[in-house]
């Protein structure tokens, strides 16, 4: 985690350009549609390197006090989003923040609320991982388990599909979301995952219809609490790879 976000000089003429060229803007968390987490620019190379120079600094704001979280993550634990001269990024207390890429000055910045209150949320460290950008709207899955579609320009709302957490049944844990959702387009999908590697909750992945906001399907990763023998049977046909046994009693 750093505590500020740096931009290089010689990367930041791209963004002037009405078509940038290849590389000059990294649009997805890793890197692009595929995950391939690589650039194909060509203008930063070991002979070039040398010379480059701190452009701007962005100081990170110190994390508010949210109330009920335990602990709050610090500096910002994913690569930044450059989009056709916007940088976005978001911080462990989940503020979302767009800077302009010329020379850091703050565009908009969102910062959803927490309300873990008897509910199945995690109030342990809270972070997160990444924000997506996919044509022209700002996701991101937040710790209270709701999805915003943030206008990427404005930073206004234009989408939130909330409480994905709360009707999942079987589960004895709690979530904490870290990974933004993603969207299917051929179908208009936006598919989400909010359990985390800890808090022992019903891992599941949701599809939900982009217009619309509803729920359209939802695909258990495990079986509910407390072990069903039958479940990876009849859990088969989904795509599910399990064998009956191969799923005991979990806790927290």
């Amino acid at each position: 985690m750093k505590s500020a976000i740096l931009l290089l000089l010689l990367i930041l003429p791209f963004v002037q350009a009405q078509q940038p060229p290849e590389g000059a803007n990294w649009s997805r968390l890793y890197g692009d549609s595929f995950g391939s987490n690589f650039s194909p620019q060509n203008s930063i190379t070991k002979d070039t390197v040398a010379p480059l120079d701190i452009k701007w600094i962005f100081p990170l704001f110190k994390n508010p006090d949210i109330a009920d979280a335990i602990r709050i993550a610090e500096g910002v634990e994913h690569p930044p989003l450059v989009i056709d001269g916007i940088v976005y990024f978001v911080k462990g207390s989940e503020q979302i923040v767009a800077l302009n890429a010329e020379d850091g000055r703050f565009i908009w910045g969102f910062g959803p609320p927490f309300n873990p209150k008897n509910r199945a949320i995690a109030t342990g460290l809270i972070h997160t991982h990444g924000i997506e950008v996919i044509d022209g709207i700002l996701y991101h899955l937040s710790k209270d388990c709701t999805i915003y579609g943030l206008d990427a320009l404005t930073g206004q709302v234009k989408l939130a599909i909330g409480d994905m957490c709360d009707k999942s049944e079987g589960s004895e844990g709690y979530y904490s979301s870290s990974y933004p959702p993603t969207v299917y387009r051929k179908k208009g999908i936006l598919i989400a995952a909010p359990a985390g590697s800890a808090y022992a909750a019903r891992g599941f992945v949701a599809g939900y219809d982009l217009k619309t906001g509803q729920e359209l399907w939802r695909w258990y990763v495990v079986p509910p609490a407390g072990y069903e023998g039958n479940w990876a049977a009849e859990a088969a046909g989904r795509g599910n790879i399990a064998a009956s046994e191969d799923w005991g009693k979990s806790s927290l």
